[in-house]
């Protein structure tokens, strides 16, 4: 109902998870997500799964590490750098 939960096709090894969604913030969104994804990973238990460095590290936490899902040594971190205003000098 609140979550979404977007893969590549099963029968490709590995499996890529590439996106979880909801509309919802905070435990909620981990309410709606944790049951979605572990049907999704216990209906596909046979399968290698992999997840690309693009989902939000605040849903590792919240989710992908109580599926079983472990941290890669190298990740990447999210990050943003404001344009500064331009001065003549």
């Amino acid at each position: 109902n609140d979550a979404c939960v977007v893969f590549s096709p099963p029968e490709t090894a590995p499996v890529r998870l590439l996106g979880l969604f909801t509309p919802l913030r905070g435990d909620p969104a981990r309410e709606a997500l944790l049951p979605l994804l572990s049907t999704v990973l216990s209906r596909f238990a046979d399968r290698t799964w992999w997840i690309p460095a693009v989902l939000p590290e605040s849903l590792g936490r919240a989710v992908l590490a109580i599926t079983g899902f472990m941290p890669e040594p190298l990740s990447q971190f999210l990050m943003r750098r404001s344009a500064a205003p331009q001065t003549n000098g």
